[in-house]
């Protein structure tokens, strides 16, 4: 697909530096990519992909000239009152981070069963807590701050001793474990309130791809 995602987030971030909700986010974006492929892809919202247990739906599905792209997005937010724009806290930090690896982690069995060529997954957010390297980050079982490398195979779950209730039994189930290697590369968006406390927004994208098969020897 002849699209750069750092081109398209930096030319999306002079339209809309902030967005009301991850559906708003959503929208903008595929309008923004529809509109760099000349409008000559196929782009669907919301789209069914073939799953074990039946249909799975990704953010945004695009067909150019038969090669397939999934794109994933998440928008995580602190408060922050901005113009016509009020953003709530989301929190919950490692049920975010879970989230946004598992729809990475859902892109790549996606790609493994032929379903799709490519994937991406995009997260962003004006709350530091995601990005920056602390001491309430460096325990959470999902890291993705920093230059994080996550590697492939390594198994990353919640402790066994957390709350069902809070976390959810699907997310309790089922482990993220990656087939790629991961680095995590934090971009700047937009910078809105510089005295205030989540007026930065930053992203992280990751990209997932078909692996080529090892050339043969003569």
């Amino acid at each position: 697909m002849s699209i750069d995602f750092q081109v398209l987030m930096s030319a999306l971030s002079v339209k809309r530096p902030i967005f009301h909700s991850e559906a708003d986010f959503q929208h903008a974006f595929a309008w923004e990519m529809h509109e760099r492929l000349n409008r000559k892809a196929d782009l669907f919202l919301e789209y069914p992909i073939r799953a074990t247990c039946g249909n799975m739906f990704v953010d945004i599905f695009v067909n150019d000239k038969g090669e397939r792209f999934a794109i994933e997005l998440k928008y995580k937010t602190r408060d922050l009152k901005h113009d016509v724009y009020s953003l709530k806290k989301h929190g919950a930090h490692n049920l975010g981070r879970y989230d946004y690896l598992a729809d990475l982690m859902r892109i790549e069995s996606f790609i493994n069963k032929g379903e799709i060529d490519a994937g991406y997954a995009i997260m962003l957010t004006n709350d530091d807590l995601y990005w920056e390297e602390s001491e309430k980050t460096a325990s959470t079982p999902f890291p993705i701050s920093g230059n994080t490398i996550i590697q492939a195979g390594m198994q990353l779950s919640f402790d066994e001793n957390a709350s069902r209730g809070g976390i959810g039994k699907c997310r309790l189930e089922n482990p993220i474990q990656l087939m790629d290697t991961y680095q995590c590369k934090w971009k700047n968006y937009s910078h809105l309130c510089k005295d205030a406390r989540g007026g930065m927004f930053r992203y992280l994208l990751l990209e997932a791809k078909r692996k080529m098969p090892a050339a043969k020897l003569p």
